[in-house]
């Protein structure tokens, strides 16, 4: 499909139906769509990797559901219209899974797969890859790579759990969050301090809804509460590309990245030979190829 060239749903539908041999795979944005490129890329799985709205044009759907205004929505949506359009088991939708442990009625079937973390950036969030990041990118980093997860781990769940809730009380999804500069502060050495309450307060206050305040805080220190699981469940992809830039800056003072750049960095250090020990990316290797994967040199 030539990239300036955007097919309607329905000509994408009807062009499935009668070619059931085209391998497509569709995710939310620019980054997806590089990780998913470099794993199939390796692999040499032959199939074409797509951004949902450079390819599809969604705009005749959109006039009658405002939903569709994300791409996670458009994927999701798209991914329901294939099950009744063809039996093809060569498309696939990719989407993160955000706050679906968290909400429950979120849509399945064999077109959508979700991430196996709350967000792409969280295959990153582990010892083995911040320290690769760390050795790559900012020489002589004074922390190590376990520190720097505890300290993150610090801001990034209130963050998603504030987010989540947006998503679950109707009256407050038009409101918008603080920037991440004034989410937390961190010392040379490297201890992040977030007050929960006070970035709850100055948020509501930013929205106009500061009578509200202490219903949020405690909302989310409950759902903190309540989460037990694996942290990269509990964060936001731009929150910790956000997060993890200004946290090594303000411990280094590094200029060797910029902010709008950085988030491609994390990938540096993520073998991509190796990401088919995740559900993802092994259904991924396994719907377009017939053998088990193995590990590519």
């Amino acid at each position: 499909m030539p990239s300036n060239l955007k097919r309607t749903v329905e000509e994408i539908l009807t062009l499935y139906s009668l070619e059931p041999t085209i391998k497509d795979i569709y995710v939310e944005g620019p980054m997806d769509k590089s990780i998913i490129d470099l794993f199939v890329g390796v692999y040499s799985i032959e199939c074409n990797v797509y951004e949902i709205d450079s390819s599809i044009d969604f705009s005749e759907l959109m006039s009658k559901d405002p939903l569709l205004g994300s791409n996670r929505n458009k994927l999701i949506s798209f991914a329901s219209q294939l099950t009744s359009a063809t039996s093809s088991q060569n498309i696939l939708c990719i989407i993160d899974k955000d706050f679906d442990d968290f909400i429950s009625g979120g849509t399945y079937n064999q077109f959508l797969l979700r991430s196996d973390y709350s967000c792409i950036e969280a295959y990153v969030f582990n010892e083995e890859i911040i320290g690769k990041i760390l050795k790559i990118g900012f020489s002589n980093f004074p922390l190590e790579a376990n520190q720097v997860i505890e300290e993150l781990a610090k801001v990034l769940p209130p963050l998603f759990f504030l987010r989540c809730l947006r998503e679950i009380d109707a009256d407050f999804k038009p409101t918008a969050l603080l920037k991440i500069d004034n989410a937390f502060s961190a010392s040379r050495g490297g201890i992040i301090t977030f007050d929960l309450k006070d970035y709850v307060e100055r948020f509501c206050h930013k929205n106009a809804i500061s009578n509200r305040s202490e219903y949020v805080i405690k909302e989310v220190r409950k759902m903190l509460e309540n989460y037990q699981g694996d942290v990269r469940n509990s964060i936001h992809g731009h929150d910790f590309a956000n997060t993890f830039f200004r946290y090594v800056n303000s411990v280094k003072n590094t200029q060797q990245f910029k902010d709008s750049s950085f988030e491609k960095t994390l990938f540096i250090a993520l073998e991509m030979s190796t990401l088919t020990k995740y559900e993802l990316f092994d259904t991924i290797y396994k719907r377009f190829n017939l053998e088990s994967p193995t590990s590519v040199s």
